[in-house]
């Protein structure tokens, strides 16, 4: 088993920085896709290996090396672990994807009005979100919500009822002018009309939600594999992504 430690590496010749899980560096690894801007294997780089090279950082902690989906993944404590990936105009998309595996350990209860974000673009001073991906505890069910609401959404919604413990892949596309679509193990569940796009300098965070009040709703479990493109992924890329 591997260590539970991450040791941060500075790359000041690309100005970011990764995470090395057993000393090795294979950060100049290509990206498998020139639209793929994000990219965090969480295996022996959790680095992003994204075709965007933004200085990347734990805020304010780092993830832990946990076994994953694929190789190992990033285990967040839901208080203190979070990655943080700095804003440039490369990461203003129209269209666009966000996709990862998740093994949530705890998660907010219906009722509650709590959340756990996944990954976003903050946006602004209340609260909002160019983009989204997070599990919120509405008045009757727990659900997961996909979209953005920075511009005043729409959002979607999906009752989310699987088990603590399991890894499920979860996904949110937009294809940049009429459809956002959700999808839970490479099957679309939910689709509805795209989300209007406004963005700011926030930075791109994961695990984690930018507010004016400051960091809050720590994702808590295993996050595997987290891809953003600047392209509406196919129902066919998606199920790909869904297999482990």
């Amino acid at each position: 088993m591997r260590s539970s430690l991450i040791a941060i590496v500075v790359l000041a010749g690309c100005g970011r920085i990764g995470f090395e899980a057993d000393g090795t560096d294979d950060t100049d690894a290509p990206p498998a896709d020139n639209d793929l801007l994000l990219w965090f294997p969480f295996d022996d780089s959790t680095g992003n290996r994204g075709s965007v090279q933004n200085k990347i950082s734990c805020d304010p902690a780092c993830p832990s090396t946990v076994p994953g989906v694929r190789d190992a993944a990033g285990g967040f404590d839901g208080a203190t672990t979070a990655v943080r990936i700095a804003d440039s105009p490369e990461l203003h998309v129209t269209a666009g994807t966000i996709a990862m595996w998740i093994r949530p350990v705890a998660l907010p209860a219906a009722g509650t009005g709590g959340a756990s974000s996944l990954a976003g673009a903050p946006f602004g001073g209340a609260s909002l979100n160019t983009w989204e991906l997070y599990f919120f505890g509405e008045a009757n069910e727990l659900q997961l919500i996909g979209g953005g609401d920075a511009a005043g959404g729409p959002i979607l919604r999906l009752p989310w009822t699987r088990r603590l413990g399991a890894w499920t892949h979860v996904a949110t596309t937009w294809d940049g002018s009429t459809r956002t679509r959700m999808y839970a193990d490479g099957i679309e569940v939910r689709t509805g009309p795209q989300f209007a796009l406004d963005y700011d300098g926030h930075d791109v965070v994961i695990g984690v939600d930018d507010t004016p009040l400051g960091l809050m709703h720590f994702f808590e479990g295993d996050i595997d594999d987290v891809r953003f493109y600047n392209r509406e992924l196919a129902p066919a890329e998606i199920l790909m992504l869904a297999t482990p």
